[in-house]
């Protein structure tokens, strides 16, 4: 073996340095992006869904790969943007489009100071003095296939993202765990109209999120705004 070989593997050992908390609370560690990793992404890019773009690239630069594909998207995303800061640097450009006369530009955003986000609330929703419903974020693969099955339809899509993040419920204090799918979709639509509409609005507060917000002033016609950068595709390190 080459002594540039051996001191190769070395590095490789010793790469995942960079820890990360994420805001479900795991912890792991990732290492910068390289050369390769960034010339297989651009031979994909155009083969492959985003997502998938992400989780490939991800199991590859965290030291846990085999917890990617069940992270939320709330934690991919944090991924995402830990791997543009320490590979890239803090500042960062990103395209704008101002909403008065949709001018699209160009702004630096900082990945420490711009970024906002909230963790998905876990405590139990109490509905009424009898019933109570603990909730879990999906991995963002589960919340992908919802949005290809239900596309549009807003309703149907939050109902069955209900539905999946539902792990226990307790009636007159008696935990319950062992259910299925049918079983939580059958117990929902027989709630009272006005429990259901508590529970739906609860659940969405406690839904997490993940933009980027930075105060934009439009450089063709001066409107002052607050771009949010939101797309999955803006967090992709490419």
């Amino acid at each position: 073996m080459s002594l540039l070989r051996e001191k190769l593997e070395k590095i490789q050992k010793d790469e995942y340095v960079f820890p990360v908390e994420l805001p479900s609370g795991r912890k792991v560690s990732i290492r910068k992006i390289k050369v390769k990793d960034l010339k297989e992404m651009l031979s994909l890019q155009d083969k492959m869904r985003p997502y998938n773009l992400a989780i490939q690239l991800l199991e590859k630069t965290v030291d846990k790969p085999d917890i990617v594909s069940r992270l939320p998207k709330i934690d991919i995303l944090k991924l995402l943007t830990e791997l543009k800061k320490i590979s890239y640097g803090e500042n960062i450009e990103l395209m704008y489009q101002c909403p008065k006369c949709r001018y699209q530009g160009e702004i630096t955003v900082n990945l420490s100071e711009d970024v906002k986000y909230k963790p998905f609330d876990t405590r139990p929703i109490v509905i009424n003095p009898h019933i109570e419903i603990e909730c879990y974020p999906l991995p963002f693969e589960v919340e992908i296939q919802l949005e290809e099955q239900y596309g549009d339809n807003l309703v149907d899509f939050n109902f069955n993202y209900l539905v999946k993040s539902i792990v226990k419920i307790k009636i007159d204090g008696e935990e319950i765990e062992d259910f299925t799918e049918e079983d939580v979709k059958e117990f929902l639509e027989n709630l009272d109209t006005k429990d259901f509409e508590k529970l739906i609005e609860e659940f969405t507060e406690r839904l997490g999120y993940f933009t980027i917000e930075k105060e934009v002033v439009c450089e063709h016609c001066s409107n002052k705004f607050v771009a949010e950068i939101a797309r999955f595709e803006d967090f992709l390190p490419i």
